[in-house]
């Protein structure tokens, strides 16, 4: 999760290329997340990320083995818990705007007056 988050402001700040916040860049960070977004939600990409990521586990000793897997799998699951509470708190369009890689949309003036509120806020 912090990796695509600081992969994302590093696109932002970049100076390397020229960032088109109303296209292309835009759209590439809205459909990833969205991606993103969708597969923490599917337990058979969770269970394939844990599978694939387990295989670390070959490598350290037999003594340990039950130990990785048990901390690969934990953390797996707590990056999948914590991708998707981030993408359902702000959404795609939220995320993408934070690491200035869409506009954010204009706020519009509200010019119609409360009428409740007016007398509360005087007195």
């Amino acid at each position: 999760m912090k990796s695509l988050l600081i992969l994302l402001t590093v696109l932002a700040f970049s100076n390397g290329f020229n960032i088109d916040r109303h296209g292309q860049v835009c759209e590439i960070c809205l459909s990833t997340l969205e991606a993103i977004k969708s597969a923490t939600t599917n337990a058979e990409v969770q269970k394939l990320v844990t599978d694939i990521s387990t295989t670390v586990c070959a490598v350290v000793p037999k003594s340990q083995k039950s130990n990785c897997v048990e901390f690969v799998e934990k953390i797996i699951s707590s990056n999948f818990d914590l991708i998707r509470e981030f993408t359902e708190l702000w959404g795609p369009d939220e995320i993408c705007k934070m690491v200035m890689l869409c506009l954010k949309l204009k706020v519009l003036k509200v010019t119609v007056r409360c009428v409740l509120c007016v007398p509360t806020l005087s007195a």
